[in-house]
């Protein structure tokens, strides 16, 4: 076997483990109770796209192309649900706090980030 078939076998397992990883948190972020499942499963995709940058070479066509751009996105779409659940968590601190009319406003302005 050549030196680059091993690269690429060992390139396939790594992004094989990476992929695990970020799925293995789908379920979580879809219920949204926890938002440590968001953040776990940003990091984890963008793991996945650095294995799939470095063994690039092991990773080449149309069908790599795609993956790598579905899992941009991904990644894009799970920072914009960290930013929100991160203003979310803070505005619910600053809330504890208050109370009247200012905390109901601040609940509507955390239910209207949630629906986001």
């Amino acid at each position: 076997m050549r030196l680059t078939d091993l690269l690429c076998a060992y390139g396939r397992s790594v992004t094989a483990q990476r992929l695990e990883t970020l799925l293995a948190e789908v379920d979580g972020v879809r219920s949204g109770e926890d938002i440590e499942h968001v953040h776990r499963m940003r990091v984890a995709s963008r793991r996945l796209r650095s294995a799939l940058r470095i063994f690039g070479e092991c990773f080449k066509g149309k069908k790599a192309k795609k993956w790598r751009r579905e899992v941009r996105q991904v990644t894009s779409s799970l920072g914009e649900a960290r930013d929100l659940d991160v203003q979310m968590e803070l505005l619910g601190a600053i809330g504890k706090n208050w109370d009247g009319e200012e905390s109901v406003g601040l609940s509507l302005i955390i239910e209207m980030l949630r629906c986001r």
